[in-house]
């Protein structure tokens, strides 16, 4: 891969996910770690609602319900590959496929 075709960027990230994350992001060090700074600026915020913008297979959805703050988290990204690996974690999310430089979505959030 050479970079990100502006033409297919759903088909390029899909293939990104399949040869690339695969389960990486679940157990590598460094998302651990990301995942514990987020937490922690997490629990300094008053929301009721949140978006995870490019959310990928959903991993940040836990963190953003933690403590009931956002019983209901949606999530954006431009790969199905993603989006079903995320509605594969969370079955009850709300998800949306969308080119944040192409699209919006019809509605806000509290936190995004």
């Amino acid at each position: 891969m050479t970079g990100l075709d502006r033409g297919d960027s759903a088909g390029t990230y899909d293939a990104v996910w399949r040869e690339v994350y695969g389960d990486l992001q679940g157990s590598g060090p460094v998302h651990r770690h990301l995942r514990r700074l987020l937490a922690g600026l997490l629990t300094e915020l008053d929301y009721h609602d949140a978006l995870d913008v490019g959310c990928g297979a959903g991993h940040n959805f836990s963190l953003l319900r933690a403590g009931g703050r956002a019983p209901q988290v949606a999530g954006a990204d431009v790969s199905p590959e993603a989006l079903a690996r995320a509605r594969h974690r969370a079955p009850d999310a709300e998800l949306h496929r969308l080119d944040i430089e192409r699209g919006s979505l019809p509605r806000t959030w509290e936190l995004v």
